[in-house]
């Protein structure tokens, strides 16, 4: 089994309001999918970049197995 390209990235964040924003309004992102619990402000945001947006950035909030902190990011690798 050899990788063949990066996948996508991911970072777990505390406050998915707030991260939105800055994604949006100071690094001007544009949300391609949007999964959000309005009740619970949970959930996950991707973002496409790059040439043809080859490359994904998802934040999310309070997805199993992910939570905020110290631990960083995340990167998943195609095979």
């Amino acid at each position: 089994m050899k990788p063949i390209a990066m996948a996508f990235a991911s970072y777990s964040v505390k406050d998915l309001e707030t991260s939105r924003k800055f994604y949006e309004e100071v690094m001007g992102f544009t949300p391609e999918n949007i999964w959000v619990d309005e009740e619970t402000k949970t959930g996950y945001i991707e973002y496409g970049f790059g040439p043809d947006n080859i490359f994904t950035l998802t934040i999310g909030s309070e997805r199993e197995g992910m939570s905020a902190g110290k631990d960083g990011g995340l990167v998943s690798i195609e095979v």
